[in-house]
């Protein structure tokens, strides 16, 4: 059995959450509730990739996970498929998607906006793109580690004399 240290966990590091919150935050729609007009929200639902206060977070943890998973930015902790949800996402452009496929008050009551077609086609067309870009980056991944293995092996033959 592994020890501890060793295990990966499933979460990145605290570090890591930090820094990229702290990149998407730069985006001024990205500091405003994205449910209501609440300045500097600190929770996120990873489903549909938006920020939102600690009043929408209640409402929308309410509708239950199978319609949104809502996080704390600052204190919980985030798988990278969640983190890349919320870098393809932000309020910006689920607020352009939900305008452009009918829905222009985004204040309405959560339960009617999250459960129209509209929030249920943004989600999956959300997650699409998050698998697509986690297997873009892990296809890359395996290139760069496939070809230090290479260059690697290269150095062992040169080594040797081979």
């Amino acid at each position: 059995m592994a020890t501890p240290s060793l295990v990966k966990s499933k979460f990145v590091s605290a570090e890591e959450r930090r820094n990229i919150f702290k990149k998407l935050k730069h985006d001024p729609e990205n500091r405003i509730c994205f449910d209501c007009p609440q300045r500097n929200p600190t929770w996120a639902s990873s489903t549909f990739g938006v920020y939102i206060c600690l009043d929408c977070a209640g409402g929308q943890r309410r509708l239950g996970t199978h319609v949104s998973f809502v996080r704390s930015v600052d204190m919980d902790e985030w798988t990278p498929e969640q983190l890349e949800s919320m870098k393809l996402g932000g309020n910006k452009k689920a607020r352009l998607y939900f305008r452009e496929h009918g829905v222009n008050d985004l204040h309405q009551r959560q339960d009617t906006k999250y459960n129209s077609s509209t929030a249920r086609h943004y989600k999956s067309q959300l997650q699409r793109s998050v698998t697509q870009s986690l297997a873009t980056l892990n296809k890359e991944t395996k290139n760069v580690t496939t070809n230090v293995k290479i260059d690697i092996d290269k150095e062992k033959k040169t080594d040797c004399g081979l």
